[in-house]
């Protein structure tokens, strides 16, 4: 297999170069306010920005309640979670945008570079690129993530919120949990804010999942002998690295939860992978295994 002669569609897709995050109402948005430079510069200012809006504010009216650095059995600066939460995660969540915009548009080109999309089909696959590209950018798509997050995840936030202390956002009462200042902000601004943010990540994914899916579909030029074992699709097995920083902030928030709910984070992968490992022998002693 030998990379294929220019095409007439390979221009549409120079033009319509595949990213999974330079696109969509939220990224014009950002794009007008000064917060980014196509197709993904002034990470640093965004993140400024997005502390300034979440974290900032939590601080100083928590300093004003008396609640960041005592007065409670959970003072905001004490607080694990939100910490790692608004001053970790969120800033990876953000910073994986160029890593994944980068990464990703040149395993598509791939595709088209090396012919294992055929010339012939150049033009189904471009509009394959299109396609997802118009679904990054749907408007619809944005408003359904921003009513879900005020509707669906506040609600199951405070539904599995319990308070039995004292704490820098809310305390528990008789008639049920009382929020400070800094937790109604925390409720309604940082934690959608979070939310949109890793609901916005979800969606790509799956993005990136059905493009793969429909590219599948188109009859590759695929060789059996070709030597990366694969059939000239090796290239795809290191795509998922460009997720990586995702895995990395989910992670952390996973080893704070362990941690808060008296599991050890040690003892949580060790169990999981006992348990996958016992699955695979298993099935190797299985018949026909």
């Amino acid at each position: 297999m030998t990379p294929s002669s220019p095409h007439p569609h390979e221009k549409a897709l120079t033009n319509e170069e595949f990213s999974l995050v330079a696109g969509g109402p939220i990224y014009q948005l950002l794009v007008r306010t000064g917060l980014l430079r196509p197709p993904v510069d002034l990470l640093k200012r965004r993140v400024a920005a997005v502390l300034l809006i979440c974290w900032v504010p939590l601080l100083v009216l928590s300093l004003v309640e008396g609640r960041a650095f005592s007065g409670v059995q959970v003072p905001f600066l004490k607080d694990p979670d939100i910490q790692v939460r608004l001053l970790f995660s969120l800033p990876v969540y953000l910073m994986a945008e160029k890593v994944v915009h980068e990464r990703l548009r040149s395993y598509v080109r791939y595709f088209t570079d090396t012919g294992v999309v055929r010339a012939a089909d150049r033009e189904r696959f471009v509009e394959l690129v299109e396609s997802n590209l118009r679904f990054r950018n749907s408007l619809v798509a944005e408003i359904g993530m921003v009513v879900f997050v005020f509707v669906v995840g506040h609600r199951i936030w405070s539904e599995q919120l319990a308070v039995h202390q004292e704490t820098w956002f809310a305390r528990a009462t008789d008639d049920g949990l009382s929020f400070t200042l800094a937790g109604h902000w925390f409720s309604w601004v940082a934690m959608p804010i979070f939310q949109f943010t890793l609901l916005r990540w979800w969606y790509r994914i799956v993005l990136w999942w059905v493009f793969l899916v429909r590219v599948a579909r188109l009859p590759l030029d695929l060789v059996p002998t070709h030597p990366d074992h694969a059939g000239g699709l090796a290239f795809l097995g290191t795509a998922t690295t460009a997720f990586a920083p995702l895995l990395v902030a989910q992670t952390s928030l996973v080893s704070v939860a362990c941690d808060a709910s008296g599991v050890p984070l040690r003892e949580l992968v060790l169990g999981l992978l006992d348990a996958a490992l016992e699955r695979a022998r298993e099935e190797q002693a299985a018949p026909g295994g």
